[in-house]
């Protein structure tokens, strides 16, 4: 692992290997911040990024379920606007095929995905870290998950304490990252 920690050149990861639920082995490698040279640990915590798709996802199809949205709506009714041929509705940003003509071609964008949050928030009511932390982090006891706008809260401070920095391929640090 740290030979391909090396050879990838990633400032620091954690590692950790369960077998049956059980956690058996997990160490931290290089730095959680490399100017500050903070080692990372086996406790060290990362942005998940692109993996809150998962998370949002789950919020979302929940609405679909409670009647709150419907995947055939269009994006309008909750007050997001992209222009482009056709209409775009909820199962095109959900299902990365709202470009072109929506539906037709799945093209991986991240952007419109982030889209759904406006959505969630319009049909909830509720601010999105809201819902993520009632919904999902706090009834399955994620407590060392946080979502970003939460970190400067008393009750995340030791998420924020234990976060790493986010590097990019260059070593240089993302500051963009929500």
């Amino acid at each position: 692992l740290a030979d391909m920690q090396r050879e990838l050149a990633i400032p620091g990861m954690s590692v950790a290997i369960v077998k049956d639920q059980e956690l058996i082995w997990a160490q931290g490698l290089g730095y959680a911040d490399v100017a500050a040279r903070r080692p990372a640990t086996a406790d060290t915590s990362y942005e998940i990024a692109s993996l809150t798709k998962t998370l949002s996802s789950a919020i979302l199809l929940q609405l679909v379920e409670q009647g709150k949205v419907n995947l055939d709506d269009p994006v309008s009714k909750y007050g997001v606007y992209i222009k482009g041929p056709g209409v775009i509705r909820v199962k095109h940003l959900l299902g990365h095929t709202s470009e072109r003509e929506p539906g037709s071609l799945f093209l991986y964008n991240g952007g419109r995905y982030a889209y759904l949050q406006k959505v969630i928030e319009r049909a909830s009511g509720r601010p999105f870290a809201e819902l993520m932390a009632e919904t999902l982090l706090n009834p399955l006891g994620m407590s060392d998950s946080a979502p970003f706008h939460y970190l400067d809260q008393p009750a995340y401070q030791d998420v924020r304490t234990k976060l790493s920095k986010p590097y990019s391929g260059d070593r240089s640090h993302w500051t963009w990252f929500s």
